[in-house]
């Protein structure tokens, strides 16, 4: 049952990292009682854990770590920006990370205001929003969307126009826009 999944959890938690082990914590996480729950409180090391379990060979563990980071304070946005800044050509971070700041967004579209994208950020996201997988493109493109900003409105367009003329390029210059 979930009490002794969260026992599990607590009994494999080191009281200097608070770090559970992946199987406890993978099991616990996604236990009957709470699934669909957005409820689960993120702390900084499930934070580390999540992004760095993007990188998985695992399919389950990926999927898993984009929950965990959709589940994250928005305090710990600039963190999960951070690590996308410096793995944006890495596939499976970039997908991860747009999925999972997605997945916050559909939850709450109320935060796509409080989440404060450095010019940095905006170009990373544009990049994945004209990327050539369409997978990518469309988790990026609709983040980009709900944040109702603006500025990344005016990026895209300019983006937009910039690109050259090609059917990947009108696939990039549709989402953009």
């Amino acid at each position: 049952d979930s009490k002794s999944e969260c026992s599990t959890v607590t009994a494999n938690t080191s009281l200097e990292t608070r770090e559970p082990s992946a199987a406890a914590w993978y099991s616990w996480l996604m236990s009957p009682a709470l699934a669909g729950s957005s409820k689960v409180s993120v702390d900084a090391a499930m934070l580390r854990k999540a992004l760095s379990d993007l990188n998985s060979g695992d399919v389950e563990i990926r999927r898993r770590a984009r929950d965990i980071l959709s589940m994250a304070p928005i305090g710990m946005v600039p963190q999960i920006l951070g690590h996308l800044r410096a793995n944006a050509r890495n596939y499976r971070v970039s997908l991860g990370i747009s999925v999972a700041l997605t997945e916050m967004l559909r939850r709450d579209k109320a935060l796509g205001a409080r989440i404060d994208l450095s010019p940095a950020d905006i170009n990373v996201f544009l990049t994945l929003a004209s990327d050539d997988d369409r997978t990518l493109r469309v988790y990026a493109g609709e983040f980009l969307h709900d944040l109702g900003s603006p500025m990344v409105a005016k990026a895209a367009i300019e983006r937009a126009a910039a690109l050259g003329k090609s059917a990947a390029m009108d696939n990039a210059r549709f989402n953009l826009i």
